[in-house]
């Protein structure tokens, strides 16, 4: 592609008077030379492939799970969305800028350092103690506690904006839960991919080399080196906005992604709840907020978080990044003493400027703020997430009441005057406009200091949105994303990823690699049995959909023949209730003369009102199951879920009313299930993540099987009407063409049974499953170091036995009046082993502690694993 260095595409971009520093343009209105290249080359693909290069990207992001459903964990999508034009910095300004940011980190570090330590920066008056202490994120459980490592401060954000002159300023400082690390690296990824030939000779600065380093740091706090999980990261949960960016972090970093109830402290350790049984965790790479991180020191009665971390933390035997109350350096009620700070603590005045903030505990800060109000907003210091008020929206009592507030309390108060802003090109529908925008970075500590994303993301307001740098309270979504390019002087060395320098260390030396975990040591027990879930689900969606097309298509052809209430149609509607977990007594829903129109009674299965039950509450429980794991899936798995997701939601604006439409859309999630089975059973490595899917898979499969034989293959009916039976029974467990292939005559019982039940090479029936199981099973993880068989191992062998035990030949045959008594027998024997089977494969997912006994008392305790 061959940019035009002139002005930007007449055709696209669309002036408008800006209040602040214009990014793309100087005064005289050309473009400034690091966006001739960038915004020839978007002039050169012109309007209609701008919008379908829009498109392509919130495609991307839906696929690869940054855009959340509505119905799944975590609610709508996290964002408003990525825009296709990326904010460009040039080298000069970025050098400028991660001087700054790096001098800052050092900064926040030793007053972190010093705030929990000798608190020498309160008693000498450069940060008065009322800031301090009335700040939530001081927590005092942690003073007087020595972390791990060279740096408190791990991890560090900075959102950065520009003023009138183009100097950048820090915006807010980020220490707690420095989020965005993870969307910056999945907007990249997607940039580059829908625009690959700008982002490749637009000399972009990459971003690998800077999560190498986030490694490297995290990896130097872990002297144990055991073995085990070792370093783990710790999510709230997929309910948390940001869990997407959790999971995908930890897919990209190799570091297992747990949840507090996966962590337990045991003797001042921490633990993680692994398959192989508990695991000592020495590094947390942490994404829980301080408050919420120990229920037992920091927010009693919360019942989140894991109790004792705190005390775990004090010992010193787990590494925490960032340590645990990192936040108070988000005040900000300390921007206003940080250039003194600096001075007493660096020796030098801050290389970057912060906003322009006012402590109303100072009084001449006070009267400043009072006389000024309404070009100020104004936040109180003691909230963790702090209402911003803004003075420009202020009038009459409203701003009576706030000007008490603050004068009745001065110290609870901070005022800051906001600057104009950069203003950078954004596609808004089919026209470029200029808009203004706060960007974020992060640091990361190494050796001696910091080093510095080249990159990062802007976040752009909605048109109309009346404060002009959008402040991190605001809603996200009026928020659009931005990729943000930092422009190297140079090309770029191309083809660098996180593992191209895994054989050596930052010297070029060899770099020695602790011993791989066992998967069975890394893998939380939460996250196997999400696993497991996620098998029972898929299976359950699969069987309900073929069940529906074997229903609607024997409805079709007997409403062609003009019957629709013959003695087969209760027990085929039995069946699929039963297939979509609707119902599992025995005995039919309804008496033929009470079907008016089974056609409805086939919707209702699949898609009940409720959405709870049918294929829609299958597909939902997959997705979100699939969500909870989203670290283990590949990108291929994760689009196919999606496309389900979409199809279901389609389903539901537009309810099939005729059987035609709903084969129609069956087939649709079919195919894509059946591309899900096919991704599990070719990409899956054979470890416990294929083990615990896998069992999940063919425990769903056998019990359906059992409970939809229990519904059509123990009446006896007349011999026309078992034969449609049969048929429809095959036809759902796709075996209906090796059934005539090997049988090549009239449908009868005992070769149905045979099929369906005893054959070990039909991967559809009843003992292949068990076998399958069985296999599972002598896998697991040995319950203790006798060798004795796990539970699941012996209630798989007492299931195989039963059904190697059976005579179907004579079992089929064995009836009482109008019901098969012996297949009866053996499938009712059967449907409570394998709930018992169920039951014991929950049991491994939990690690729970023998009772010890205390004198003459028994009683639960804690122990050391």
């Amino acid at each position: 592609m061959v940019a035009d260095p002139g002005t930007p595409p007449p055709d696209l971009h669309r002036p408008v008077a800006i209040d602040g520093f214009d990014e793309m343009q100087d005064g005289t209105g050309e473009l400034r030379d690091h966006w001739r290249y960038v915004m020839g080359s978007l002039r050169m693909l012109g309007r209609a492939e701008l919008i379908e290069r829009q498109s392509e990207v919130a495609h991307v992001l839906r696929q690869d799970g940054a855009i959340h459903h509505e119905n799944a964990p975590g609610g709508a999508t996290a964002s408003g969305g990525l825009d296709l034009i990326p904010l460009l910095v040039s080298s000069d300004d970025w050098a400028t800028v991660e001087a700054g940011l790096v001098q800052r980190a050092e900064l926040l570090d030793l007053v972190l350092e010093d705030l929990y330590g000798a608190q020498d920066l309160i008693r000498q008056g450069v940060i008065p103690v009322e800031v301090v202490h009335r700040s939530p994120g001081y927590l005092r459980p942690v003073v007087g506690s020595t972390p791990l490592g060279e740096h408190r401060l791990v991890h560090y954000g900075a959102d950065l904006a520009r003023r009138d002159d183009g100097r950048f300023i820090v915006l807010a400082d980020h220490t707690r839960v420095p989020a965005g690390l993870g969307d910056t690296l999945e907007h990249r990824l997607v940039l580059s991919r829908v625009l690959p030939s700008l982002f490749r000779d637009a000399h972009v600065h990459r971003l690998a080399h800077f999560f190498r380093g986030v490694r490297r740091a995290v990896d130097a706090l872990n002297p144990g080196e055991r073995g085990g999980p070792g370093i783990v990261i710790l999510t709230p949960g997929p309910e948390a906005p940001d869990y997407f960016e959790h999971s995908y972090l930890a897919s990209y970093l190799g570091y297992p992604l747990v949840e507090p109830g996966d962590l337990t402290v045991r003797r001042g350790r921490v633990w993680l709840r692994s398959l192989a049984g508990l695991q000592q965790v020495d590094v947390i790479l942490r994404w829980v907020s301080d408050e919420l991180s120990d229920p037992l020191e920091l927010l009693p009665g919360t019942g989140t978080g894991v109790p004792g971390l705190v005390e775990a933390a004090r010992r010193g035997s787990v590494a925490i990044a960032n340590p645990i109350g990192a936040a108070v350096i988000e005040s900000p009620g300390l921007l206003p003493f940080l250039p003194a700070a600096s001075e007493h603590l660096l020796g030098a005045p801050l290389l970057l400027d912060s906003v322009d903030t006012w402590w109303c505990g100072n009084p001449a800060h006070l009267q400043l703020v009072l006389d000024e109000i309404g070009s100020m907003v104004l936040q109180p210091i003691d909230q963790v997430s702090p209402t911003i008020t803004s003075g420009a929206m202020l009038a009459g009592a409203a701003l009576d009441d706030t000007v008490r507030q603050v004068r009745s309390d001065p110290q609870r108060w901070v005022a800051q005057r906001l600057p104009a802003g950069g203003w950078t090109p954004t596609l808004i529908g089919d026209q470029i406009e200029s808009l203004p925008y706060s960007m974020r970075t992060h640091l990361v500590a190494r050796e001696g200091s910091y080093v510095a994303l080249p990159g990062g993301s802007a976040r752009v307001p909605a048109p109309g949105i009346p404060i002009k740098v959008p402040h991190p309270s605001q809603p996200p979504s009026t928020i659009t994303a931005k990729d943000l390019w930092v422009l190297a002087s140079e090309p770029e060395r191309p083809g660098t990823s996180l593992l191209s320098d895994a054989g050596t260390d930052a010297g070029g030396g060899p770099l020695v690699l602790p011993t791989p975990p066992t998967i069975a040591g890394s893998l939380p027990s939460r996250v196997a049995e999400n696993l497991y879930w996620f098998g029972r689900y898929s299976e359950r969606a699969e069987q309900a959909i073929r069940w529906a097309r074997a229903v609607m298509t024997r409805i079709i052809d007997a409403t062609d023949q003009g019957e629709v209430t013959g003695t087969w149609l209760p027990d085929l509607l039995d069946a699929l209730r039963r297939s979509t977990g609707a119902g599992q007594a025995g005995g039919s829903a309804h008496e033929p003369a009470m079907i008016d129109d089974p056609t409805v009674d086939v919707l209702d299965a699949l898609y009940p009102p409720d959405g709870r039950q049918g294929v829609v509450g299958a597909v939902r429980s997959l997705s979100s199951a699939a969500l909870t794991v989203r670290e283990l899936l590949s990108d291929d798995t994760w689009q196919v879920v999606d496309a389900m997701q979409d199809e279901i939601d389609l389903m539901l604006r537009q309810r099939p009313t005729t059987a035609a439409a709903a084969q129609q859309g069956l087939s649709h999630l079919l195919t894509s299930l059946f591309a899900l089975n096919g991704l599990a059973a070719e990409s899956t490595v054979r470890d416990p993540v294929w083990l615990f899917l896998d069992a999940g898979q063919r425990l769903e499969r056998a019990q359906l099987l059992v409970s939809t034989s229990r519904a059509t293959l123990i009446a006896i009916r007349d011999i026309d009407a078992d034969a449609l039976v049969y048929e429809s029974v095959l036809v759902a467990n796709d075996s209906l063409i090796t059934y005539r292939r090997r049988y090549r005559s009239r449908l009868r019982i005992g070769s149905v049974l045979e099929l369906l039940i005893g054959d070990p090479s039909n991967p559809r029936s009843l003992i292949y499953q068990v076998e399958r199981l069985a296999e599972h099973a002598a896998n697991l993880p040995a319950e203790d170091e006798s060798g004795t068989p796990t539970e699941v191992a012996q209630q798989v062998a007492a299931l195989a036995d039963i059904l190697h035990d059976a005579d179907l030949a004579s079992i089929a045959y064995r009836v009482d009046g109008s019901r098969r008594s012996g297949l009866d027998e053996l499938l009712g024997r059967t449907s409570g082993e394998l709930t018992s089977l169920g039951e014991a494969l929950g049991r491994h997912f939990l690690h729970v502690e023998p009772p010890r006994t205390l004198g003459t008392l028994t009683r639960t305790g804690t122990s050391s694993p």
